[in-house]
C-alpha cells in the first residue's frame, strides 16, 4: 500500500501542471486593467458591469460592446491556457407576434487574431413569445492548445439585436485570471523517472 501511495504522489508531482504555471494576469475588474480596452462597460467595487435594454421598433438594428483585454504572447514550455472569470448575467427577450429579439453574452479568445468561441449565453425571443435565462456561474475555460510565440487575446462580447421585440442584457464580471500550463505527458522520459523513485 505505501508503495502505491508513493506511485501516485510521484506521478502527481511530475505531471501537475500547478509547479511551472505562468499566470499571464490576474485582476478584480474594478477598474479598467492596463492595455485593456472597453465598450459601455463601468466599472465600480462590485466589478465591470454591462447593463443595457433595446426596443427594437419598427427597425431591425444590432448593438454590440466588449471588454478586450491586451494581447500575451505565450513564451516557451506554455501549451495550455486557462482563463478563468466569475460572472453573473441574466438576458431578457420579448417580441411582437410579427418580430424577434435575441441577446447573448460571449467570452471569445482570439489566438493569432482567429476568434474562438469559449463561452456562451443566448436568449431568443419570436412570435409573441418571451424568453429569460441567466448564469451566475464560475467560468473555468481552457483555450485551444497554443504554442510558443501564439498571441492571445480575450474578448467579453455582449451582443443584443432584434426587430419589433425588446432586450435586456445585465451582465456582472468580477474578475478575470489567465494562466498558463506546460504539457508535461507521460513522455518515455518522465516514465523513466517515474521509475527511478522506487
Amino acid at each position: 500500500m505505501k508503495g502505491l501511495l508513493r506511485f501516485v504522489a510521484s506521478i502527481a508531482l511530475l505531471v501537475c501542471p500547478s509547479a511551472a504555471q505562468t499566470v499571464f494576469w490576474s485582476y478584480f475588474l474594478d477598474y479598467l486593467p492596463p492595455g485593456w480596452s472597453q465598450g459601455c462597460f463601468t466599472f465600480s467595487p462590485n466589478g465591470a458591469l454591462y447593463d443595457d435594454s433595446g426596443f427594437w421598433y419598427p427597425n431591425s438594428d444590432s448593438r454590440a460592446s466588449f471588454l478586450q483585454s491586451d494581447m500575451v504572447v505565450i513564451p516557451a514550455g506554455v501549451d495550455s491556457v486557462v482563463l478563468l472569470t466569475c460572472q453573473d448575467a441574466v438576458l431578457e427577450t420579448a417580441a411582437s407576434s410579427q418580430g424577434y429579439a435575441g441577446a447573448s453574452v460571449t467570452v471569445y479568445a482570439y489566438i493569432n487574431g482567429v476568434p474562438v468561441r469559449l463561452w456562451q449565453l443566448e436568449s431568443y425571443s419570436g412570435g409573441s413569445q418571451s424568453d429569460s435565462t441567466g448564469s451566475n456561474e464560475s467560468l473555468c475555460l481552457t483555450l485551444p492548445p497554443v504554442a510558443e510565440g501564439d498571441e492571445v487575446v480575450i474578448k467579453y462580447d455582449p451582443h443584443m439585436w432584434g426587430y419589433k421585440g425588446m432586450t435586456w442584457v445585465t451582465w456582472l464580471l468580477w474578475d478575470s485570471e489567465l494562466t498558463g500550463y506546460p504539457g508535461l505527458g507521460m513522455t518515455p522520459h518522465t516514465w523513466g523517472a517515474v521509475k527511478t523513485l522506487f
